[in-house]
């Protein structure tokens, strides 16, 4: 075929006027500027500039013209000098220099639009500019990244305008822009939350004098080691972007000393403005304590009202007759001791008392409950007996009246449903502690449950004694209203019991009252079914009979387990594991039973079933790498916690380093114990210190470790989950005793000072003296700090595990035995509740209390995901582990912190002590991480996700510039930090940010904007969001959420919904495959590994499992070059590091420079180039990606496609690269907006036009197509000529 039709520049008449008048303007601008360098020559580095010699004057001069004031400003280059008089605003609106400089920074950032106005209204525009670039640190960051590539002109205007404000005195005005500035600086409130309160103390010497102070601070030497710290920060950053914008003018390389010499004047003065202020704060705290006490009094105040009110309410001062009834009511409650002598206490002060505040109201109801079921009849009914029958019914009636007067305060919405509101404010306002909750609300179940038999009883009679006398029938109905009275009341109140507000562990215990019957009365089930009251009476008394068996059956499981318990007592191994089966398979009887017929069964199987395939992902997905990246942020916070929360807490006392060095003491003496607590975690899959399973795993362990004692399984599976949480048990165990110990040693040194402040000491301990009071005190806290090592509950464990490694009763004895004796001391679990919560907190285990929107939301979906465990699969894998992983980087980020659940709370101190102190030392980190996310993103040392659209970044990811999430170090070498959160959020949302406002300011100054500045505040706002949202979709174990995403996005295109929903089943099916083997695969076994581009499912299995079913297209850049893995043996280290060589990836100086001049484009009109996998013109509807080229190769037609696009000399296609590269080496810039191509752009998108229709043509020769392309487009041609009209139209007759 002969090829006429080849790419080629040819540019319009406009366009080349475009490029000539746009490059004489350049070339004037570079003359202009060399001329002025040669009559002023820059000065040496090293020499000082104290005259005008060497540069134009300090004041400009102004020229008067017939349109105005005039000013210089085409080539600006002059340094500003102070001069003898003060400089003031006003004197800057007078300096020609200034307003030069003003209105060449104006011109930038408007898109290269001249000012218009008044001297003094650009006088205002520049103060303003400055005003934010001094006193915000994340504007000042995005200005100096920004004007350090600016042109020569513009830098040198800004620097001019930013020494000019520098030297300025204090003004009203300069006072306000601190006050904008520093409002909308989210690491002020970083600041504000380390101190607890509303303040922040980093600022520099210079803006500190100048502008006032941030805010005040309350702690003495506390104040002082904070302040210094921000203080540093603060002005480490301030110095740095300084020096971005300088060194852009000057060519001078960074100077870090001068860095250092500015954060440690920052050090010193803020550390002792804070110290200073601490008097005016310990004032301002006082009138605070005065106000506070004066609000709590009124509370009181309004609290005693309520108390009396309730009282008054209740209106019963009758006591019981009769002190048996304890005995009776005791036997009602079953518990712990603690439980059971509440439950004695309760019924002792109804007998001294009476019934004088609501929980002794109920605890007397539950007392008449028990006399009148209880009561003996001569006939064996109580109902039809003249005496006990009256006995009974009064007592029934007392109970109702004690309960009605109890929940006289539960209201009731307008459908007549309880309000639950009501109804836990009442619950809650009875001031229960632990045990009396649990103790009357196991009385209430139990009484419920005997009201329900009785009733049952009465029921029954009904039903089966219609000829007895009516006189006894009559009876038994004015019995039946009176328990059912009684039984609504008492429902009422078991159901604030049992109330997500109110509810508590050992509070439930299984009673007839559970399950169906809950609720339930036999009017109940005539409404709901519809069907006569005999019926409904019938189905009642079923119901009752299927509950007292299923009761039975607890009684009986209830029974062997004290039987097992008995064995392992005596050591009767074998005969434990015996009664363990019978167990459970008295337990899977009692599960048959309560749910009958062929569905659960199925129900169940499957819900194992994908438990057991969830677990088995789980296990696979996880890979070296993903023990890397868990270990890291232990380790760190490990390091760190102790010393940061000493900095916090400001005790700089003996008091505060003996607890620190205490601290850190006992996590190194506990390694020893702590490695063996993790191997053991790891073979008994759950942690020694909690009891928990892994934390990926959330749930129970489904498949069994071995099959028939020697075939493996769940622990093949569970591998990497198991290596994690051995990990996390020895963090845990290290961190659980240094914080116990730590505060242990505080406590007993604060409690040695207090003693001699009292006069109760004498003489201070001195030595070994003091080293054993502090060691007797830490020993008493230690003996606490663990529950007592039961050795039936352990070998009971053990036993557990004996049966999950598939072994028989003579195997299991032999293993319990020896795994006893080995790590006995090892079952001892954490039980200080600060302790464990600090060590929850670090490894992220915490579980959602279900307190708040955020963390009721969360605890509802967790649950929904294990009800229904195809969640899991279908969307994201892991939950609460990423959730608090996520919420502590938002905890560590600037501003945000503030939002973040439960934050402010605990920065108040509401939820404790230790838990202020992180929240403070969470504030002070944030602002450590900012200071040096800002330096580094000003030097343009760091990225952060790129653009938003993924084609754009993954023209990025083409060049050899650094990739998303990646900072760089002096040698080019470039480390990816995206994976390790929690510190990397901050890092990720700061960086995003700082990127989207770039893109917005960019926008803004190409003019996209002009004509809507609502779309430009929209685009402002969506900064934080966006940044947000892609932080959590690239956080680590967050693939699921992105495939999700992905699958939402592509199903925005309606024709190929189908496809889309194939493709997101085929990469869940790639999950079926381990991830280690493929990274293995990938690292050692492929010469050139290259990323894949499956499009069906088929492909999708191919490009993980390789098993030569079919093709699968290579992904390709812009320029049809193969995308290679980068560095694939990476992805198993879990670190990322490259150099400059790396990130080539094989391609040739000619090939990178084309690609990052098309990411240029791309950036420049918003847009993306990459070969299309459709060509309709050519192709029809085929996807060029998923049907293979007709040979041997292992190709598909895209493979072939981009070869052919490239270039292929053989086949007759030119080298794209030759054809662009002397086109884009030639251009300066001219590539246009979002909304116009420029002139290259128009040239680059032409060349590459025809080269694709080059490729598809020669593609098509190759198939032997052209025909059926050919004859294609003839009936086009045709259809348009309207050659191919057809008149006679369907069913269209007139």
């Amino acid at each position: 075929m002969a090829i006429t039709d080849l790419p080629s520049w040819e540019p319009s008449a406009e366009e080349l006027a475009e490029i000539e008048a746009e490059k004489k303007r350049r070339e004037k601008a570079a003359a202009a500027q060399a001329a002025q360098a040669a009559l002023n020559p820059p000065s040496s580095p090293t020499a000082p500039q104290a005259t005008t010699s060497s540069m134009t004057s300090r004041r400009g001069q102004l020229t008067s013209g017939a349109l105005g004031t005039t000013y210089n400003t085409d080539d600006f280059n002059t340094r500003f000098e102070a001069g003898e008089e003060d400089t003031t605003e006003d004197s800057l609106t007078e300096d020609g220099d200034f307003l030069s400089a003003a209105r060449n920074v104006y011109r930038f950032n408007n898109g290269g639009n001249d000012f218009v106005g008044e001297d003094q209204e650009l006088a205002d525009y520049a103060l303003d500019t400055m005003g934010w670039f001094n006193y915000n640190l994340p504007k000042m960051t995005v200005d100096a990244a920004i004007i350090s590539r600016a042109d020569d002109n513009t830098k040198a205007s800004f620097l001019y305008l930013m020494d000019a404000y520098d030297d300025k005195n204090i003004s009203w005005d300069g006072t306000w822009r601190f006050i904008k500035g520093v409002g909308l600086d989210p690491t002020t409130y970083a600041g504000l939350a380390s101190f607890g309160i509303g303040t922040a103390a980093g600022v520099t010497a210079k803006v500190a004098t100048k502008e006032g102070l941030k805010a005040l601070f309350k702690g003495g030497a506390r104040n002082t080691v904070i302040a210094g710290i921000e203080g540093g920060v603060y002005a480490a950053v301030d110095d740095v972007n300084r020096q971005v914008i300088e060194t852009s003018v000057t060519g001078e390389d960074m100077d870090f000393g001068r860095t250092l010499e500015s954060s440690a004047k920052g050090v010193a003065l803020a550390g002792t403005v804070g110290f200073a202020a601490t008097p005016v704060i310990r004032t301002g705290g006082a009138a605070i304590g005065k106000g506070t006490e004066v609000v709590g009094k009124a509370v009181d105040k309004v609290a005693s009202k309520t108390v009396s009110g309730v009282k008054s309410v209740l209106g019963i001062k009758d006591r019981p007759d009769k002190v048996s009834i304890m005995e009776r009511f005791r036997v009602a409650v079953q518990g712990s001791p603690d439980i059971l002598e509440a439950d004695t206490n309760l019924i002792n002060r109804v007998n001294t008392e009476g019934v004088t505040e609501p929980k002794l109201g109920i605890t007397a109801a539950l007392m008449k409950i028990r006399e009148a079921v209880e009561t003996a009849t001569k006939r064996g009914f109580a109902g039809v007996d003249p005496e006990t029958g009256a006995q009974k019914r009064k007592s029934l009636g007392e109970a109702t009246q004690m309960l009605t007067n109890v929940l006289k305060g539960v209201t009731r919405n307008a459908d007549g449903s309880l309000d639950g509101d009501s109804l836990n404010t009442q619950i809650l306002g009875m001031q229960l502690t632990q045990a009396e909750f649990n103790a009357l609300s196991i009385g209430v179940q139990r009484n419920i449950s005997d009201l329900y038999d009785e009733l049952g009883t009465v029921v029954d009679k009904q039903l089966s004694g219609k000829n007895m006398p009516e006189e006894e029938l009559d009876e038994l109905t004015v019995l039946r209203e009176e328990i059912e009275d009684l039984i609504r009341q008492a429902n009422v109140l078991d159901e604030g019991f049992r109330s997500t507000a109110a509810r508590s562990l050992g509070s439930r215990q299984e009673f007839l009252y559970r399950g169906e019957l809950l609720d339930t009365l036999p009017d109940d089930i005539k409404a709901d079914k519809n069907i006569t009251q005999e019926e409904a009476d019938r189905e009642f008394i079923a119901l009752v009979e299927k509950q007292k068996t299923l009761y039975r059956k607890d009684t009986e499981i209830r029974k062997l387990s004290g039987e097992i318990d008995r064995a392992i007592q005596k050591n009767r191994i074998a005969k434990a594991a015996i009664l363990s089966e019978q167990r459970r398979e008295l337990l899977q009887a009692k599960m048959d039973e309560q749910n009958p017929g062929i569905g659960y069964k199925i129900r169940a199987t499957s819900r194992r079933t994908i438990e057991g395939i969830n677990e088995y992902v789980i296990g696979t997905v996880f890979t070296t790498s993903t023990i890397v990246v868990n270990t890291v942020p232990s380790l760190m916070k490990t390091t760190y916690k102790p010393f940061l929360n000493f900095i916090v807490e400001g005790d700089y006392s003996s008091v505060g380093m003996g607890k620190m060095s205490a601290t850190y003491g006992a996590m190194f003496n506990t390694v020893g114990t702590a490695k063996r607590a993790a191997i053991a975690a790891y073979k008994y899959e759950r942690s020694m210190l909690t009891g928990d399973y892994s934390k990926f795993m959330e749930n129970h362990n489904i498949l069994p470790q071995r099959f028939k004692s020697w075939v493996p399984a769940g622990s093949v599976v569970r591998f990497f989950p198991n290596v994690l949480n051995m990990t996390d048990e020895f963090f845990a165990q290290v961190n659980y005793r240094g914080f116990v110990e730590g505060k242990a040693v505080g406590n007993a040194l604060a409690k040695h000072q207090a003693e001699l402040a009292s006069g109760k000491r004498k003489k201070p301990l001195k030595g070994d003296k003091l080293n054993a009071y502090v060691q007797k005190e830490v020993d008493q806290v230690i003996l606490k700090a663990y529950d007592k090592l039961d050795a039936v509950k352990i070998k009971s464990q053990l036993l557990e595990q004996a049966k999950a490694r598939g072994m028989n009763p003579i195997q299991a004895k032999k293993f319990v035995a020896k795994e006893f004796k080995k790590n006995e001391s090892l079952f001892a679990r954490g039980v200080n509740r600060e302790g464990r919560s600090y060590t929850e907190d670090l490894l992220f285990k915490r579980q959602f209390s279900g307190d708040g929107l955020a963390s009721s939301t969360a605890k509802t979906y967790e649950q929904f995901v294990k009800d229904n465990p195809w969640m899991k699969i279908m969307g994201q894998l892991f939950f609460r582990t990423p959730v608090r992983v996520f919420e502590e980087g938002i905890r560590m980020t600037p501003g945000l912190q503030l939002i973040a659940p439960k934050y402010l709370a605990d920065l108040r101190g509401s939820n404790g002590t230790a838990r202020q102190v992180r929240a403070q030392g969470e504030a002070l980190l944030s602002y450590g991480i900012a200071g040096y996310v800002m330096m580094q993103y000003a030097q343009g040392n760091m990225t952060g996700s790129g653009s938003g659209d993924y084609k754009r970044r993954k023209m990025q990811e083409d060049t050899d510039r650094p990739q998303p999430y990646t900072m760089k170090f002096d040698d080019g070498t470039t480390l990816s930090y995206k994976n390790y959160d929690p510190f990397s959020t901050p890092i990720k949302i700061l960086v995003n940010a700082f990127e989207a406002y770039e893109e917005v300011e960019y926008r803004r100054r190409q003019g996209e904007y002009v004509e809507d500045e609502a779309a430009l505040i929209r685009d402002r706002v969506y900064i934080a969001a966006g940044s947000i949202f892609n932080a959590i979709k690239d956080a680590n174990l967050m693939s699921g959420l992105a495939d999700v995403t992905d699958l939402m996005t592509d199903l925005s295109n309606e024709d190929s919904w189908y496809r889309d929903i194939m493709k997101f089943a085929a990469k869940k099916g790639q999950l079926a495959f381990p991830n280690m083997i493929y990274k293995t695969k990938n690292a050692f076994f492929e010469s050139e590994p290259t990323l894949k581009d499956p499009r069906g499912f088929l492909q999708h299995l191919e490009a993980r499992l390789d098993l030569g079913i079919t093709e699968v297209s290579k992904q390709y850049d812009a320029l049809g070059i193969p995308r290679p893995m980068e560095k694939p043996v990476n992805s198993l280290t879990g670190v990322f590091i490259t150099d400059a060589e790396d990130r080539r990836k094989g391609k040739t100086d000619e090939e990178l420079f084309v690609l990052r001049k098309l990411e240029l484009i791309s950036i420049a009109t918003d847009s993306a180039i990459e070969t299309p996998k459709r060509i309709p013109s050519y192709f029809g509807n085929t996807d060029l990606a998923a049907t293979p080229y007709p040979d041997d190769s292992g190709r598909t037609l895209f493979d072939r496609y981009n070869e052919l696009y490239r270039g292929d000399a053989a086949a007759g296609t030119p080298d794209l690269v030759e054809i662009l590269y002397p086109i884009l080496a030639d251009s300066k810039g001219l590539y246009g907006t979002a909304s116009q191509d420029g002139a290259i752009t128009q040239v680059v998108r032409s060349v590459i036009s025809k080269q694709r229709n080059l490729a598809a043509i020669l593609l098509l020769e190759e198939l032997g197509k052209m025909n059926t392309f050919s004859e294609r487009q003839v009936r086009k041609a045709k259809a348009k000529a309207g050659l191919r009209d057809d008149n006679i139209f369907p069913n269209v007759r007139d």
